[in-house]
């Protein structure tokens, strides 16, 4: 059986890698209203339901270097009938490509040296501001947002996710995917 001194001494142990991984506040702050800002843009596009918060932000379970946060859209299958194996199977690439141009001028209009990329599975939202971090243990941080674009099923639960590239298509997740926690407003 382990003796007090042996626990006092695992606790200190664990307190102070907690406090080497831990991420700093302000930084943490900073990602956070990053991805709220993109979040509140694409809610606005055209066909938007909800957007949701995934990733290791989102889950609290983020470490230093932060390097993005990750959030999602959910688009109205009403307002996009071709896309995805619940309509004609058109690609996701044109309309995700459509919304990664309206988030980046929303997002523009408070990082003016914002950029966007649509990557495979999201678009990525670069800030060009490094965060300085209070401890001087990690470089500067430039958390970048990743958006990924999904659409509601014709009938049942879940959602599509796109898969772009490569010839676009999309994958279904059900909606009770633990990592979607909804946004409503």
């Amino acid at each position: 059986m382990a003796s007090s001194s042996d626990a006092d001494y695992v606790g200190k142990v664990l307190n102070e890698v907690r406090d080497q991984i831990a991420v700093d506040d302000e930084v943490l702050s900073e990602t956070k209203a990053r991805r709220n800002l993109v979040k509140r843009v694409a809610r606005k596009f055209d066909g938007a339901l909800k957007t949701f918060d995934s990733g290791s932000v989102a889950h609290g379970t983020v470490n230093k270097p932060v390097s993005d946060a990750d959030c999602g859209v959910v688009l109205d299958r009403r307002t996009y009938p071709d896309l995805g194996p619940d309509g004609d199977d058109a690609p996701p690439n044109d309309i995700v490509e459509e919304m990664a141009e309206w988030v980046i001028e929303g997002v523009l209009e408070e990082y003016p040296d914002a950029e966007q990329d649509v990557g495979k599975r999201s678009i990525v939202i670069t800030f060009n501001e490094p965060l300085e971090d209070e401890s001087a243990e990690v470089e500067d941080q430039d958390p970048s947002v990743d958006l990924i674009v999904a659409l509601t099923k014709a009938e049942g639960m879940g959602a599509g996710f796109p898969i772009l590239r490569r010839g676009g298509g999309m994958r279904v997740i059900p909606r009770s995917t633990p990592s979607c926690s909804t946004d409503r407003r």
